[in-house]
């Protein structure tokens, strides 16, 4: 029966034990709320400093004399002039920092090579086909160089097109840089596109 009895309290004591409530730990504290608590313990601290201070003031101060009707124009001039000067002041802040961002000069878009229409010609009385035909081939190697000797590269890729190819016209204006020739873009660190090849 001993046994028994000991065996009904141990388990009434672990019910016991169980359902008492578990307190935790505090967890410890990081830097931040560490600072941050010094901090506010910091602006605490001077606010109230800050109210003694003016709690001294006034009662050490004499009571003000009631001011007279010039006195109060007086400091509502100064007011008004105050803010007057405040507007004024932000004004030519703004006004400079616009003048300063205009002065910044934009970065030049990269100029897109336009290619050249051939002269239409005017409308003979009697065109000699020899002579038209001498004409087309006189502006048609001019457009074929123009857009040749163009080269666009890509600033993130560093990679140089033709100004015709196909993955040039879909190059952002931001990355896009021009160079006069092929032999400039390899001279500046780029590698020629495998699809055009410049």
């Amino acid at each position: 029966m001993n046994r028994a009895l000991l065996a009904l309290l141990l388990a009434a004591s672990m019910v016991a034990v169980a359902q008492e409530p578990k307190t935790t730990p505090a967890a410890p504290k990081t830097a931040a709320e560490l600072k941050a608590e010094k901090k506010a313990e910091k602006k605490a601290k001077k606010a109230e400093a800050e109210k003694k201070a003016a709690e001294a003031k006034t009662a050490v101060a004499k009571p003000a004399a009631p001011k007279t009707a010039a006195e109060l124009k007086a400091e509502k001039k100064a007011e008004k002039k105050a803010e007057k000067d405040a507007k004024k002041a932000e004004a030519e802040k703004k006004a400079a920092e616009a003048k300063a961002a205009l002065a910044k000069p934009a970065p030049a878009p990269a100029a897109k090579p336009i290619p050249v229409p051939a002269a239409a010609p005017k409308p003979a009385p009697a065109p000699a086909p020899a002579a038209a035909a001498a004409a087309a081939a006189k502006t048609a190697p001019a457009r074929t160089a123009a857009t040749s000797s163009a080269i666009i590269a890509n600033k993130d890729s560093k990679i140089y097109h033709r100004a015709d190819c196909k993955l040039a016209s879909k190059m952002k204006d931001s990355n896009r840089v021009s160079f006069a020739s092929a032999a400039e873009a390899d001279k500046a660190g780029y590698k020629a596109c495998k699809v055009c090849k410049p």
